[in-house]
């Protein structure tokens, strides 16, 4: 395995669980995944997320689209508001403590990664 691969999977393992996201989570590795595949392949916020991503998860996965969107909404609506309020709002931005609206699953991830990008999350 690339050392570079290795090491941006690492992050983003530790980045999901300390967002609060459980490992053993149905949708963990296709959300860990789908980050993974958005950040190497350069994947802007304009590319639409269940004709490219999805798809190629689902693949990873031997899962349908479908199930990966699935997976993938509920595991970041199950962990959203559990999650680290500090590490949110580095990643996320301004967040409403008040509001019970979580990011989208296209959100979630383009977030994640482009912050990879920018290398602005250790």
């Amino acid at each position: 395995m690339h050392e570079e691969y290795k090491e941006i999977l690492i992050i983003i393992t530790r980045l999901l669980t300390n967002l609060g996201v459980p490992a053993n989570i149905k949708g963990f590795d296709c959300l860990r995944l789908s980050i993974l595949y958005v950040y190497l392949n350069d994947i802007n916020c304009n590319t639409r997320i269940t004709k490219d991503v999805y798809p190629y998860v689902g693949k990873c996965k031997n899962k349908n689209s479908k199930t990966i969107e699935s997976l993938i909404r509920k595991t970041i609506e199950n962990t959203w508001f559990n999650a680290d309020l500090i590490i949110k709002k580095e990643i996320f931005g301004s967040i409403d403590e008040n509001t019970r609206i979580n990011p989208t699953n296209k959100e979630y991830i383009y977030t994640i990664a482009d912050k990879l990008k920018l290398n602005m999350i250790n």
